[in-house]
């Protein structure tokens, strides 16, 4: 049996919320896996167990994060219920992780996009010049949806999508207008991307946009994650061309 405990917060903190330990039985229908989650909140503060009889983690495969965030829904779920009854929103916040007697801080990573070879410093310039131009909330709420989709598992490819539609919606000859069909078609032609490979990132969008969901093993999930990236990077190009094409050509991105 594999067993994690990890420890954490519930934000508003000062809602000063209690709950005596309890255990619940959990299923994740994306990688068809049974669990169990024990957890106890005191004065906002939260210590939750994982356990299950099957694989939790695989190298290379799924990461602790992921698991966290499998702790995290089940605690959620019992506070949504408890936020509907008083008309609270509560998050969760998953810290710090039990390691070999210690506990260390968890960092919400994702293994495909850590070796991208990145200076952080370098880029964190590269990327902030882009911030001095009216067209730069196409970014900024894109990035925004790629923080969600790392931390929440279960909504990766909805919030992948809805990152690249606002990167799409820069296309759109009005702002207040619904996405059409044109508007996919420059965006992919401009920025290279072959329409197949949003479309298979749409379809997860879709189950979670209409409230169901289908299998997606973290090595997809990690296939989306990759993809995605990329195709943020050639809107990057774009955009520091001033938004009006590229300096020099890039090949188109294929499946």
């Amino acid at each position: 049996m594999e067993i994690y405990s990890f420890k954490g917060k519930i934000n508003p903190v000062r809602s000063g919320i209690n709950c005596s330990k309890t255990k619940h039985k959990a299923y994740s229908p994306e990688i068809n896996l049974e669990y169990d989650v024990e957890f106890e909140i005191k004065e906002s503060q939260v210590n939750v167990t994982i356990s299950s009889d099957g694989e939790l983690t695989k190298p290379g495969v799924r990461y602790i994060a992921c698991v966290s965030e499998m702790a995290r829904a089940v605690i959620e779920a019992y506070l949504d219920t408890y936020g509907f009854i008083a008309g609270i929103g509560f998050e969760v916040e998953i810290e710090d992780l039990l390691d070999d007697g210690e506990w260390v801080s968890l960092q919400y990573t994702v293994p495909i996009l850590e070796n991208r070879n990145r200076n952080i410093d370098a880029e964190m310039i590269r990327l902030n010049k882009l911030y001095n131009n009216p067209n730069s909330w196409h970014l900024q709420q894109c990035f925004g949806d790629l923080r969600r989709a790392i931390r929440h598992v279960n909504d990766t490819g909805y919030y992948c999508y809805r990152a690249i539609e606002s990167l799409a919606s820069f296309f759109k000859d009005d702002y207040a207008e619904q996405m059409k069909t044109q508007t996919w078609n420059k965006f992919n032609e401009i920025v290279g991307i072959d329409k197949s490979i949003t479309f298979k990132i749409k379809k997860y969008a879709d189950a979670s946009r209409h409230g169901s969901v289908i299998p997606m093993p973290s090595d997809l999930r990690g296939e989306i994650f990759k993809n995605t990236w990329e195709i943020v990077d050639r809107f990057i190009l774009f955009a520091e061309n001033g938004y009006g094409g590229l300096n020099s050509p890039i090949h188109k991105m294929t499946k």
